[in-house]
């Protein structure tokens, strides 16, 4: 038996199907089951809600730290920016995978991935750069916007 409340929600002949075959002491009314499915419904849509959110001001973080790095490209700056690229590409991998299940992509955690390996990269070019000790503010500004352009194409 499978429970998937997100999939498998029942018709009203269904639930009428199922009342009477309940025993008198456990009859739930279709109405009690609406009310239910409502809730459901509402607390699914409150998630990707703060999901949506969380993605937003991560995102924001990540324009922010980047452009303090630009300014002052020092090794505690890279080290902010970099966990912040961290922290929302896990939080996009959770918030596309109840994506996922919601509307059965089969590509997308797949496009995730490689997107996720290719911000990695730039990220690594980026701190080689800050190793050898380039004072190249305008190369660190064009890696910083090709990896802000990376993190925005993932938010789309």
């Amino acid at each position: 038996m499978e429970i998937d409340p997100i999939t498998q929600k029942k018709t009203d002949k269904e639930l009428k199907k199922r009342k009477i075959k309940k025993s008198k002491d456990q009859d739930v009314t279709a109405s009690e089951v609406k009310e239910k499915e409502g809730f459901f419904d509402i607390l699914v849509d409150t998630n990707i809600k703060i999901s949506e959110s969380e993605l937003r001001s991560l995102i924001d973080n990540i324009l922010k730290l980047g452009n303090n790095f630009v300014k002052s490209p020092t090794q505690s700056n890279l080290r902010e920016y970099r966990n912040s690229i961290k922290d929302f590409l896990k939080r996009l991998e959770k918030h596309w995978y109840v994506i996922k299940n919601d509307l059965d992509f089969k590509n997308a955690t797949p496009q995730l991935h490689m997107v996720a390996e290719v911000v990695d990269d730039k990220l690594m070019e980026l701190t080689d750069m800050i190793l050898k000790r380039e004072k190249n503010t305008l190369l660190y500004a064009s890696k910083i916007e090709e990896i802000n352009g990376l993190v925005l194409d993932l938010y789309k």
